[in-house]
């Protein structure tokens, strides 16, 4: 028998590398983050991240309710830490080698204030949209 799992750290299936160290959760039902995904993915680092739709991990791990997850981007740690909504995208920004240029934007009070206050606006959108409304 193996040890129990803390409660709310994420399981990582046996099918998933475990080199990766997060996993970025987004709703594939929703255009404006399937696009986010897609541009993860050309932008990210696959060994450390993996792009999945939350409709998927919540068959594997159901510890974060689904309603939780619609409601914002999560980044989700194999050693179960949770990044949601900003802090989510840049940490992101800090994995993806290719966005590097970027990551001034995070360095700053400044930059952090403008990566919140996108987050919050692109996150209105989604919720405003009909195909993405649950």
């Amino acid at each position: 028998m193996g040890a129990a799992r803390p409660e709310n750290q994420p399981v990582f299936p046996a099918d998933v590398s475990m080199s990766l160290k997060y996993r970025l959760l987004f709703d594939a039902d929703c255009p404006l983050c399937v696009r986010f995904a897609d541009a993860t993915r050309r932008f990210g680092d696959a060994t450390l991240l993996e792009v999945v739709p939350l409709q998927r991990y919540v068959q594997l791990d159901p510890s974060i309710p689904e309603e939780e997850l619609l409601k914002e981007v999560h980044l989700i740690g194999e050693d179960g830490s949770v990044f949601r909504g900003s802090k989510a995208i840049e940490k992101v920004i800090k994995l993806a080698p290719k966005l590097s240029p970027m990551r001034w934007m995070i360095e700053s009070g400044a930059g952090k204030k403008s990566l919140g206050l996108f987050y919050r606006i692109a996150n209105r959108f989604r919720r405003g949209c009909r195909k993405c409304r649950k």
